[in-house]
């Protein structure tokens, strides 16, 4: 039967179609598996590359991030020397404030030592209009021969020195300046000066202030 099968050319060709068709198949299932590793290689690689995007963006990030840190750091150094130079404006106002007012108390109370001071002179020159001289007993003037009279000085004041008056300063006045008003004498500023120096801020002759007080020295003929 099997020589028959052959004879007629049924079994030998259908057998090396069967090993064809499975060297085939064998074939295709290896070329599967060679499409099948290609493909993973390409994912692989894909995902390989997704990564080291990924890394990039990351340390981008880290970089940017670090910068919006430093600038934050830099803005607020910035405010805090603001803050520390906004401080030192207010302390220095807060002293130029204080010597304002310690000047203007200063200048209050010359003011109110002047006032007092008027007053007093008032008060004297008033008692003084008020008190009557007892009247001498009438004389008659010995036989002499006058003396030349003196020669007239337009200064009411020349030659004498006025008791007890106080003099407030004002700009421009000068010691020398009072003494000669006064006095009739410009050198008699030596006097002022003795007899002022405890209570003038100037250390010499030269420094007097407007608002201080000069007090002339008690009265009495200077002789000259």
């Amino acid at each position: 039967m099997i020589s028959s099968i052959k004879d007629e050319g049924g079994f030998e060709p259908t057998t090396t179609e069967a090993f064809d068709n499975i060297k085939q198949a064998a074939e295709d299932y290896d070329a599967a598996v060679q499409d099948i590793q290609e493909d993973i290689n390409a994912t692989v690689g894909d995902v390989l590359d997704g990564e080291d995007k990924i890394i990039a963006i990351n340390q981008d990030l880290t970089v940017s991030n670090n910068d919006v840190v430093d600038s934050y750091k830099a803005e607020l150094t910035a405010v805090q020397e603001l803050a520390a130079g906004v401080n030192d404006l207010a302390d220095a106002y807060k002293d130029e404030l204080q010597a304002a007012k310690d000047a203007h108390d200063y200048l209050a109370k010359q003011r109110e030592e002047a006032a007092k001071a008027a007053a007093e002179a008032e008060k004297g020159k008033t008692a003084a209009k008020e008190t009557v001289a007892t009247p001498l007993p009438e004389t008659k003037p010995a036989q002499t021969t006058a003396a030349p009279a003196p020669a007239q000085n337009s200064n009411p004041h020349a030659g004498y020195r006025l008791g007890g008056q106080a003099y407030t300063i004002v700009s421009g006045d000068t010691l020398s300046g009072i003494a000669r008003r006064f006095y009739g004498k410009a050198s008699l500023y030596t006097e002022i000066w003795a007899h002022n120096k405890d209570h003038l801020r100037g250390k010499n002759a030269n420094r007097i202030y407007p608002g201080e007080i000069v007090y002339l020295d008690t009265g009495g003929y200077t002789g000259e």
